[in-house]
């Protein structure tokens, strides 16, 4: 079942927290679907600012040829 839920790119941030809940079971703190959930939000503005940065690389390289 894991498995097949990653091959989903929308299911893949809930089967993340999910798996990060069923194994920690609130036994470590600060590892559990709170810490999951954060790791994925700075994941995603992580990606969107390098992707923007690289986008805009990307077009100064055409416009200097």
């Amino acid at each position: 079942n894991v498995e097949s839920g990653l091959n989903d790119g929308i299911a893949t941030p809930f089967v993340s927290i999910a798996i990060a809940g069923a194994a920690t079971g609130g036994e470590i703190a600060g590892h559990g679907p709170a810490a999951a959930t954060a790791e994925l939000a700075v994941g995603l503005l992580v990606g969107v600012a390098l992707g923007g940065i690289g986008g805009l690389l990307v077009n100064a390289a055409r416009k200097r040829g």
